[in-house]
């Protein structure tokens, strides 16, 4: 147990720990692109993400998740290769693009691998306190990205891509040495074809109603989280602060987040969905009077979202892996995965056309209504389906 989370946290810390993941926005930014060039960037990540996601956890499935994985790596290394030779607009979706295949090879796949070898030594009990170290590992990654991205850019955006490269290199070497990936004992009935583990990866999404409405909460919230995760330093530049400033503020929130996901573990655990949904609502809200109210301090109010962004993956995402089958468990958390992307590049163009009409920060209030009314909405659907059905239980 000790090596699998060792290696999926060094793993996890020295990808996001690449300069570049902290400062890419503020690369378009300073790169003259128009609010709807930038949705456009970020939209082409999401679309190619979603062209890859339940193949690449097919073959996850059906062959190896540490292959998989470890092509993931080499492809978001290549993603920041084209930056070593243009900084063109073409070369951002270029970068969006790979690292769109390569966020979708790692998507389901390492949460499926860490749930297996887990369950394979009987401790998949403690899937959601190592599910919570990968998390903070993310965290602290991003915080040095973003750190480094304060110190870096003084010397230029080259030396922040040769500092990615090697950290990346670095994430693959880790992976590559450390991971251990226990051949999967096929039962009678598990699907073995390609066409059967995409059917039960489906079927298991529409028809297992508990993963369905865990599911629908994760994709609005996340969705909503991740667009305005992928701006918040756009808007705070908007705003007028400046880039220094922007990364070391980023930096210690992301500290903090990797602080409330253990907190989140020791003290939310069984926190039941009901009471979620309703942190989930209130952040919303206050998400949406902040931005109204604060004037430049304003992008303050996006760093709720992503400390209840951090509640929701903690109590949620271990619920739906519970329901799923070891044969098709890559797969089904891509199908969410996939429909999060769809959901992400339409609140994405969304967004672009507002902020190209007046600004970012109008668009997140508008998109937090959307949010709290859909929230709402699936609140709704599972209180009519709760009474329909004995056997759905979410405690």
């Amino acid at each position: 147990m000790l090596r699998i989370v060792t290696t999926l946290f060094l793993f996890r810390f020295f990808i996001m720990s690449s300069p570049i993941v902290g400062m890419f926005s503020a690369f378009m930014f300073e790169s003259e692109h128009t609010p709807i060039q930038m949705a456009f960037v970020f939209a082409s990540f999401m679309i190619t993400m979603n062209l890859f996601e339940v193949p690449s956890s097919i073959i996850a499935d059906r062959f190896s998740r540490k292959m998989v994985v470890v092509c993931a790596i080499i492809v978001v290394m290549a993603s920041n290769i084209v930056f070593l030779f243009t900084q063109a607009h073409w070369a951002f979706i270029f970068h969006m693009v790979l690292a769109g295949i390569g966020v979708a090879l790692f998507s389901g796949t390492v949460e499926a691998l860490l749930y297996d070898e887990l369950k394979n030594i009987k401790k998949e009990d403690e899937y959601q306190k190592c599910l919570a170290i990968y998390h903070t590992a993310w965290s602290l990654g991003l915080a040095v990205s973003l750190f480094l991205s304060a110190w870096l850019i003084e010397f230029g955006y080259y030396i922040i891509v040769v500092f990615s490269l090697f950290s990346c290199f670095v994430s693959l070497a880790v992976f590559i040495f450390g991971a251990k990936e226990t051949k999967r004992i096929k039962e009678i009935d598990d699907p073995h074809s390609f066409n059967e583990i995409f059917l039960e990866g489906s079927r298991t999404l529409i028809y297992n109603k508990t993963v369905l409405y865990l599911a629908l909460i994760s994709i609005i919230f996340g969705a909503i989280n991740c667009v305005f995760g992928d701006v918040a330093i756009i808007t705070s530049m908007e705003l007028g602060w400046e880039k220094s400033t922007i990364a070391r503020i980023f930096g210690f929130n992301t500290i903090w987040e990797g602080l409330i996901t253990i907190l989140i573990v020791r003290y939310f655990k069984k926190t039941s969905i009901e009471t979620i949904n309703l942190i989930l609502l209130t952040v919303f809200i206050l998400a949406g009077i902040g931005m109204v109210f604060a004037e430049k301090w304003s992008i303050f109010m996006v760093f709720p979202l992503w400390w209840a962004d951090r509640l929701k993956n903690m109590v949620l995402d271990p619920k739906i892996q519970d329901q799923i089958k070891s044969s098709s468990r890559a797969t089904t958390t891509s199908f969410v995965s996939m429909c999060f992307g769809l959901k992400y590049t339409v609140l994405m163009l969304v967004l672009g056309v507002i902020a190209t009409l007046h600004s970012f920060a109008l668009g997140f209030v508008i998109i937090s209504c959307i949010g709290f009314i859909q929230l709402v909405l699936v609140s709704l659907f599972k209180h009519v389906f709760v009474n329909s059905s004995k056997t759905m239980k979410l405690q």
